[in-house]
Formats: structure tokens, sequence, C-alpha cells
């Protein structure tokens, strides 16, 4: 970690951190198919180790790589062929998981986000996939005195593997402190 030398906001203002992060995931009960909550009656765990580097007005956090486990449903799904079964995510990763942008008022990030996914590697019921997502994205931390800010990307689809359609997608975070 580098503990900044000059007042936050100034030009030289520098700092660099990291930030181990291990997520646990708990069943949430929704025994559905489709819609909202849908395969997330399962537990599953995640980790991955982001980086943070700020010169100035300019900013990037970085995660080299990440790994995520999703175990076996708690419900069964049905695919069609009338053999109800409990499925499995298994094993993805993520790389290259980057954000860096310019902070170009005292309250609005614009940058660039990238991430690439290899889903289903191990020990998983569907078949392994990938796809590489790239696109324009933004901060604004204009509530922060009230805890309060927003991020968005608009990821769009550059690499995808032949078993998976091409989607561009909309990410958006609204986060509180507490």
């Amino acid at each position: 970690m580098v503990q900044p030398t000059s007042e936050y906001g100034s030009d030289d203002f520098t700092t660099f951190w990291v930030n181990p992060t291990l997520a646990l995931e708990f069943p949430n009960g929704n025994d559905e198919g489709t819609g909202y909550g849908a395969f997330g009656n399962r537990y599953g765990a995640s980790f991955s180790v982001a980086n943070y580097l700020r010169v100035g007005r300019f900013a990037a956090t970085f995660t080299p790589a990440g790994i995520h486990y999703a175990a076996r449903n708690r419900h069964t799904t049905d695919l069609g062929d009338g053999d109800p079964t409990r499925l499995q995510g298994g094993v993805s990763f993520w790389l290259a998981n980057i954000a860096a942008g310019y902070l170009v008022t005292d309250d609005l990030w614009l940058g660039v986000h990238h991430a690439y996914h290899i889903n289903n590697r191990m020990a998983s019921d569907f078949k392994a996939s990938r796809q590489g997502k790239i696109g324009p994205a933004m901060t604004y931390t204009g509530f922060s005195k009230q805890g309060l800010y927003l991020s968005s990307n608009l990821n769009v689809d550059y690499y995808h593997s032949d078993n998976l359609p091409h989607s561009n997608s909309l990410t958006m975070a609204l986060v509180k402190f507490f």
C-alpha cells in the first residue's frame, strides 16, 4: 500500500492499495428456472485480489485473475427431456478485469472497462465457454457525503466461444456505505 503524500485531488496525489476479496454465496430459496433469482438456490464462493492505482487524475483498478465456484443447485430443473436434475455451475475464472479512467470533474470518472471470462471450466454440468467484453465506464461520486456512489459499464462482446450468442450488457451499481 502506498500512502498519499499530497492532498486528495491535487495533481500529484498518488495512492496504491491491494484488496483481497472472498465472497460467499448462500441459497436464495428460489426454485424457479427463469426470472429474477433463478439458479441462485445454491452455495458458491469466489476469490480475487483487486489492485488500485491512482496518480493525479488517472486511476485504474485491475484484477489479474479471479475464481468462482457454483455448487449444485438445491432444486431440480427440467431441461425439457422429462428428467429433472440438480445442475452444478462448477469452477469459472475471470482474467484481466480492468477499469481505468480519468477524473473529468471533482465527482465524475470516465474510462474503459475490460473483462475476459472462462465459464464452467471444471466440475460443471454445463459446456465450458469463453467471453471477452470491453466498453466505456463511468463512476459518479457526487453523493459521497451521503455515502452513495454510482458506477456503470456498457460492455461490448468482442469475443465469445461458439456455444454463446453475441451479447452486450449494461451493468450498473448503486453502492451505499454505512
